[in-house]
């Protein structure tokens, strides 16, 4: 697959997976704010995108009121504290999908 940007929307929700130098990457915005994205995960490039793909389709369903308490409470939130955002963990990259174990390894 030649994925360079995919875009798809519902409700209050935007959803877009990218293909980038090394990495696919997949946000979610709320419709009509520009900005920062809600919700971003990563996987690197060897393994495809299909899994954010899949990713992005559940964010849809899930988060499609637009109600931000809700989308903060997410792993993947960049609001949340606790998730792979949060100061330990995007250290250690745990932003980065694995097709089977749900984190990718990075070496930097």
């Amino acid at each position: 697959m030649d994925l360079n940007y995919y875009q798809k929307v519902k409700g209050k929700v935007v959803v877009y997976v990218e293909r980038m130098p090394y990495i696919y990457r997949t946000t979610l915005y709320l419709k009509g704010e520009v900005g920062v994205c809600s919700l971003e995960a990563r996987i690197e490039r060897q393994y495809g995108p299909q899994v954010l793909f899949e990713l992005a389709d559940s964010w849809l369903e899930k988060y499609h009121s637009g109600d931000s308490n809700l989308i903060k409470m997410d792993n993947y939130s960049i609001d949340n504290l606790q998730g792979v955002w949060g100061p330990c963990q995007a250290s250690s990259k745990l932003y980065y999908l694995n097709n089977q174990e749900g984190f990718l390894p990075v070496t930097t």
